[in-house]
């Protein structure tokens, strides 16, 4: 693991935590509110849908911090994966997503190769970032994903065609950040390499025969060193 990865996991790890005081702020504020003083049903209706928001928001905010914290933990089922059967149940997950989209989908795997990961975690991380590139487009976009290898390297590119919805605001652009940070994270793990071409463009390389793993600093650790261990 990079130093300059680790730092930047640290920066991640502390604005995700940063990003929950908006919602906390907003709930202990309107609770404190109403109850200074008497009410209709009314206004304490909306007094407590408003911190059921808010509540909701947390959750979530929370859920993807334990994403992001996690990430730095290789899995429990790291391991030898097969490329054509981690690509078929990207496909069916993606599927879903650009069906609610209405975005096409095309997915082209060329490559017969094994790589060392946890199959779900690597899933999960590959389908975060292609999952927003579909999200982010309006209907009618072309969404292509296609695997090629390249001497010790797969490389999986994505390429989109087509105009993107206007980028999300507040809690859910924090919450796609955090999703999209943990994603990132959990590659470097692989010694995973991101190329962005453009805003359409880009291609993850996964490393093949990898024989460890390395794990990140948990994020508690207040060392000025960079701690890892490596499985054989």
């Amino acid at each position: 693991m990079k130093s300059n990865q680790v730092e930047q996991r640290r920066k991640m790890l502390s604005d995700a935590f940063h990003s929950l005081n908006q919602p906390l702020t907003g709930l202990h504020c309107g609770l404190e509110i109403a109850l200074q003083k008497s009410r209709s049903e009314a206004e304490y209706r909306q007094r407590i849908s408003s911190g059921l928001e808010n509540a909701g928001a947390i959750l979530q905010l929370i859920k993807a911090i334990r994403q992001l914290v996690d990430a730095a933990d290789p899995g429990e089922r790291f391991g030898t994966v097969n490329v054509s059967m981690l690509m078929a149940q990207l496909k069916s997950e993606l599927e879903v997503v650009a069906e609610a989209a209405q975005v096409r989908l095309e997915i082209h795997d060329a490559a017969e190769a094994t790589l060392s990961a946890d199959p779900g975690k690597l899933i999960s991380a590959l389908g975060t970032l292609a999952a927003a590139e579909i999200e982010w487009r309006k209907p009618g976009a072309v969404v292509e994903i296609e695997t090629a290898i390249r001497k010790n390297w797969l490389d999986l590119s994505l390429r989109a065609e087509g105009l993107r919805k206007p980028a999300p605001v507040g809690i859910t652009e924090k919450l796609a950040e955090i999703r999209r940070n943990a994603a990132h994270c959990y590659l470097w793990t692989l010694d995973a390499k991101l190329k962005v071409i453009d805003d359409d463009r880009w291609t993850i390389s996964l490393p093949f025969g990898i024989k460890h793993y390395t794990s990140l600093p948990a994020a508690s650790s207040r060392t000025s060193g960079v701690s890892a261990s490596r499985k054989s």
